[in-house]
């Protein structure tokens, strides 16, 4: 187990703040896509329904 020492230096400090907040950040990163994705499907829905109507 690391020290405190260790931990509050600068690259103990630096891995813990990569290990605690870099899933959180991929997660909201996929999340974004997702919803882009999603934006996109609905978008070209809307277009190819206005096309369609009389």
């Amino acid at each position: 187990m690391a020290s405190l020492d260790w931990l509050f230096s600068t690259q103990g400090h630096a891995l813990f703040v990569w290990g605690a907040y870099l899933p959180a950040l991929v997660l909201l990163v996929a999340e974004g896509l997702a919803v882009h994705a999603r934006v996109r499907r609905s978008r070209r829905d809307a277009l190819d329904a206005l096309e369609a109507a009389p």
